[in-house]
């Protein structure tokens, strides 16, 4: 009784904060629910009292259509009666029957159909057909015993209600009458008539897997078509994660296949420094709404990203890849935003562009996830068409809008962080896909450059190839702009897995000798004065312990901590420029990429940086200037970007003090 209160009143202070629950065609839910069965066996209806047993259950939920599940269930309860009277049974001859006592188990199948909902309520009605197994012991007079183990058909018909705590979480509380086609559910057999479980029960339904956007909610898409060019990244080369773990980066050949997309690790994940906040919240792909920032005591912070927030006209399509084969290709745009609800005002802050090689009518299906610092606070899917070469999608074509600001108190002032939104597209009919990645920070600049905020802004933006907000006041900005370069060199070849297992080249094959000699040296050294720059803009304000900024990065080979000969080349320069200015320190930040066991990875991402650092001491640079970052928890392996290359990587990081 206490608890069936309790739940009444959970539920009644939730009504007026929640939205009636959602179940869309795709989607996959978990429930857990216990509660009581109440007699219904022959043996009690005659000889005993009614009495309460326990019975529970585990769920799964498949979504086949809009508010139409099938189902699959394990349950589990007893039964036990004690006996009044000088009770006899066929199958027992003489003996007086006192009590007993039966386990039982089983599984069982059917349909969910979900009616109208109304005052919050969701009505249920669910047809089952299973079986189980049960172990029952009868105890009779003169120290008689019976055991028995049998087999029963059920099926029966149930109902009852479902109460939204969350988007993704449900109460639920129903009623189900279980017939069986066995006499002796209790071990005790009168021939009249079969058994029965009369069962109520309480749980919550958990959402695993949302699916698609219910047609009833859905706004009506118009067909987008453009004119313009865009400037945009091909289709990634997705990268398959074994399923077995323990042999770290060396377990996995790293080869890329189009088509068949699934959704990636998260950027926390992949690059956990970046993300200090994912460790702490658990990281994954769990979904966590955005903390709630009071208006009045939030920061107006300034949003920050290097991409343009709308295409300009005119823009034309970077080269694909050569082959000739039909490709789909998807780049997004993002203007940085203050608030969630600012995409429900302005759609076209946030915008999707699609396009492809051919001139086919692709139906596409869209899955959104968006981050903050490595933590998932949205996922949801759309349906697109892409008819003709490239179509221009908006953030109320690809979001369910209602739900992110909802869920998020989108009306909030956005706390600060790093921001991603990353889209999976797919054409199933075509086998293609195409992922396609906007990303900006929610930063206040002015505690680190003062009044040369903006100056330092345009810095930022116009050279800069990365830029993240790590911990809780200081900034992270990549210049080294080789890097950069050879990405885009890579998507227009074709993979091949042996350079996969290579360490990413740098330099331009076609260099060689003294040209990639001075390309690497030139690398570098516009990296140093880009950072020279930007410290000297946080020094006025004395707060340039706040700023980092990574003067280069050195590759390695899968599974390995050598250093090659273009990765010696670029530490020798590293450490020449470094020597020219004793006032700077460098941070030697090691990584791995994603695949395998992770101890490992981490044992390997610290002898990477370990070994940087011993190579560029041997250059005569002094060890108190050199630090190496803590492997733990919080920056632990990373694969940045759609290539494993990418995350076997050293980065070297200047600041202008010591650590």
């Amino acid at each position: 009784m206490k608890f069936a209160v309790l739940t009444v009143l959970l539920l009644l202070l939730g009504a007026s904060a929640v939205d009636a629950q959602l179940y869309p065609h795709g989607a996959l839910r978990l429930g857990m629910t216990g509660g009581v069965n109440v007699g219904g066996e022959e043996a009690t209806l005659k000889y005993a009292e009614y009495s309460v047993h326990p019975y529970g259950t585990v769920t799964l939920e498949h979504y086949l259509e809009d508010d139409i599940a099938v189902t699959g269930s394990l349950f589990a309860g007893t039964l036990s009666a004690e006996i009044s009277g000088r009770a006899q049974f066929p199958n027992y001859g003489t003996h007086v029957i006192t009590a007993y006592n039966s386990k039982y188990y089983g599984l069982s199948g059917g349909l969910n159909f979900i009616l109208p909902t109304f005052w919050q309520l969701t009505p249920v009605v669910r047809p089952r057909l299973g079986f189980l197994v049960h172990q029952t012991r009868v105890d009779g007079e003169n120290g008689f015993e019976a055991r028995l183990s049998r087999a029963a058909l059920t099926y029966g018909l149930g109902g009852g209600f479902e109460f939204p705590v969350s988007p993704t979480v449900a109460f639920t509380f129903g009623y189900d009458l279980v017939l069986t086609n066995s006499d002796d559910l209790d071990g005790l057999r009168s021939g009249k008539k079969n058994d029965a479980l009369s069962v109520f029960t309480a749980g919550i339904n958990v959402l695993i897997r949302p699916g698609g956007e219910p047609d009833r909610l859905r706004r009506p898409k118009e067909e987008r078509f453009s004119t313009l060019q865009s400037t945009a990244i091909p289709s990634a080369q997705r990268r398959l994660r074994p399923n077995g773990v323990g042999t770290g980066e060396g377990g996995f050949d790293s080869t890329g296949t189009q088509g068949n997309a699934r959704p990636a690790v998260t950027d926390a994940e992949r690059n956990p420094s970046e993300y200090p906040d994912a460790a702490e919240a658990g990281g994954g792909t769990e979904l966590r709404p955005l903390s709630a920032t009071k208006e009045e005591a939030a920061p107006e912070l300034r949003g920050l990203t290097l991409n343009p927030g709308r295409p300009a006209e005119g823009e034309e399509a970077l080269p694909v890849r050569q082959g000739g084969s039909l490709q789909l290709l998807t780049h997004l745009f993002i203007t940085p935003i203050q608030r969630l609800s600012d995409l429900e005002e302005d759609p076209e802050l946030l915008i999707l562009r699609a396009w492809q090689t051919g001139s086919e009518r692709m139906q596409l299906k869209c899955y959104v996830e968006m981050l903050r610092n490595g933590v998932t606070f949205y996922q949801g899917n759309a349906d697109l068409v892409l008819d003709g070469e490239q179509s221009e999608f908006h953030a109320n074509d690809f979001l369910n809008l209602t739900q992110l600001i909802d869920y998020n108190d989108g009306y909030a002032l956005l706390p600060r962080g790093n921001y991603l939104i990353r889209v999976s597209t797919v054409a199933w009919d075509h086998d293609l896909s195409s992922l396609s990645k906007a990303k900006f920070l929610n930063v206040d600049l002015r505690p680190i450059f003062g009044a040369k905020e903006e100056e330092a802004r345009e810095v930022i933006v116009q050279k800069a190839v990365d830029v993240a907000a790590e911990g809780r006041d200081e900034l992270v900005v990549n210049f080294f702009q080789a890097t950069a370069t050879a990405v885009d060199r890579m998507r227009l070849e074709k993979t091949d897995p042996e350079r996969m297992r290579a360490s990413l080249r740098l330099a331009p094959v076609s260099m060689t000798g003294s040209a990639r000699e001075q390309y690497l040296s030139d690398e570098i050294e516009s990296s140093l004065n880009e950072a020279l720059k930007l410290q000297s803009m946080a020094g006025t304000v004395g707060h340039a312990q706040n700023l980092k900024v990574i003067l280069s990065e050195v590759f390695f080979p899968i599974d390995s901590d050598l250093l090659n000969e273009e990765s010696r080349l670029n530490l020798d320069n590293v450490a020449r420029l470094l020597n020219q200015h004793p006032e700077l320190f460098a941070e030697i930040r090691g990584y791995a990429s994603d695949v395998g066991d992770e101890s490992y990875n981490e044992m390997l991402a610290s002898r990477r940086a370990q070994r940087v650092l011993e190579y560029l001491i041997r250059q005569k640079m002094h060890a108190y200037r050199l630090v190496l970052s803590a492997i733990g928890k919080q920056q632990l392996v990373a694969a940045t970007g759609d290539d494993a290359r990418l995350g076997r990587k050293v980065e070297i990081i200047l600041r202008n003090r010591g650590m």
